[in-house]
């Protein structure tokens, strides 16, 4: 494995350990309830501005995916997974990881 490898493998870890320490401590706090979660994104204009950049950037990187998907062979939706459920911090450099561990 080479050093541009290890450094996507260990961003993707950071982008997911990092956010966590910031959505634990709320859900611990506020609970699982999606509503008051999604009022927090957008309780004020910079945030609001930062949750529609990640919300775009998103929906970007799944139609990239699904268009590799497609160039490839390969399965990749497990990437969408990843980017919902952890966030794209992790996913995209999870990607890189592996595009370039395939090669």
């Amino acid at each position: 494995m080479n050093q541009i490898c290890r450094l996507y493998l260990l961003l993707a870890v950071i982008g997911a350990v990092v956010p966590m320490t910031q959505f634990v401590p709320w859900i611990q706090a506020e609970g699982w309830s999606l509503s008051p979660f999604i009022q927090a994104l957008f309780t004020t204009l910079p945030a609001a501005g930062f949750t529609l950049d990640l919300v775009l950037t998103s929906i970007t990187f799944w139609i990239f995916v699904y268009s590799e998907q497609r160039a490839l062979n390969a399965k990749l939706f497990g990437l969408v997974a990843v980017n919902l459920l952890i966030g794209l911090s992790c996913a995209l450099p999870l990607y890189l990881y592996l595009r370039i561990r395939e090669n």
